[in-house]
């Protein structure tokens, strides 16, 4: 995993079995909005089974349009979309913890989580992306940049 500050890293703790991590990584590629990044996840062998890596990137900061501008995204506008793409990751993390007994090694930047774990270690995440920002008004901010990438 890397220290980047504007991604999250993830690992399964052990391996799962084959099925299982082929079920994780199809419903990660089938995660349908994207504002930075599509969630990778892969599934490399492992002994006893398969391992589960993956990261996210939550930060679009500035992309190129298909008339080939440039266009910066309001650092506020893309800390409010991270919140939100983070939320939505951690919950993914859950359900898959819940659904497949699957547990997570987190990193982000210099931070790190187990999940489940201790609920500081993920709220001390939570709030490096998301501070106090809030993060309601996802379509219109959507809207705003909706000549981005997809």
């Amino acid at each position: 995993m890397e220290a980047n500050p504007e991604v999250l890293w993830f690992r399964s703790r052990e391996a799962v079995a084959g099925e299982v991590a082929g079920q994780v990584v199809k419903e990660a590629a089938a995660q349908g909005r994207i504002w930075a990044a599509p969630l990778y996840v892969l599934s490399p062998a492992a002994f006893g089974g398969r391992h589960l890596i993956g990261h996210q990137l939550l930060y679009l900061r500035e992309y190129e349009t298909a008339k080939g501008r440039f266009h910066t995204v309001d650092p506020m506008d893309d800390r409010a979309m991270a919140c939100i793409w983070l939320r939505r990751d951690l919950e993914s993390l859950a359900g898959w913890n819940r659904r497949f007994g699957a547990r997570w090694d987190l990193q982000l930047g210099l931070l790190r989580a187990q999940l489940p774990g201790s609920p500081d270690e993920v709220t001390r995440i939570e709030r490096a992306v998301c501070g106090a920002v809030q993060s309601n008004g996802v379509d219109a901010v959507d809207r705003r940049y909706d000549d981005r990438p997809r």
